[in-house]
């Protein structure tokens, strides 16, 4: 491969490595304000309870096997039950009875898994993208055997560090759709508790 070719290959290959470590960055970044903020909501209960938060606080210190396996109660009274989660599905939770009967409940549950995971892969893709750039345009592509230049390709290996931040990120909506899920599955529960 002569020298030209070798450099626009280079080139190329490093564009799209950064096209992709920029699209990363970004859903990285959507995702801290998707997870970042708390989710709230008004959750109707199959039917009025006066003991609704004792029954939801049993429930939960029961989990064993899901996203609420970690949960520690923090405090339980007569209208409330706040909760928290440490591990890898870090999370903190509050439910508190509303509706003039009773008959509702208003969840808070704000989560922070993955996240840091994933903008930590993000800084690493970007040292090794430009790293490993730096290091073929150094040392590769200066050589004088065109089979060694073509070496200049290898600069494809950085997809290696390109796709953990899309994992860790996904991952992060994926378990709090999973968080979300499982307390209102605890809460539809609570008549049989």
């Amino acid at each position: 491969m002569d020298h030209d070719s070798a450099a626009f290959r280079l080139e190329v290959i490093a564009g799209a490595a950064v096209g992709a470590w920029v699209i990363g960055l970004l859903y990285v970044r959507r995702t801290e304000r998707v997870v970042g903020a708390p989710i709230e909501q008004r959750v109707a209960l199959p039917q009025a309870m006066s003991d609704a938060p004792a029954r939801f606080a049993r429930l939960l210190a029961a989990q064993a096997g899901n996203t609420l396996a970690n949960a520690v109660i923090d405090a339980s009274d007569e209208r409330e039950v706040r909760w928290h989660a440490d591990g890898p599905v870090r999370h903190r939770g509050r439910l508190c009875i509303a509706g003039a009967n009773g008959d509702e409940a208003e969840l808070t549950i704000e989560s922070e898994a993955m996240l840091r995971g994933a903008r930590i892969a993000v800084r690493i893709g970007a040292v090794v993208v430009v790293a490993l750039y730096l290091a073929l345009r150094t040392w590769v592509l200066p050589l004088e055997q065109p089979v060694a230049r073509a070496q200049v390709t290898q600069m494809g290996q950085a997809v290696h560090a390109l796709w953990p931040p899309f994992l860790l990120a996904g991952l992060a909506r994926t378990l709090r759709r999973r968080i979300v899920g499982d307390v209102q599955r605890l809460i539809r529960n609570l008549p049989f508790a």
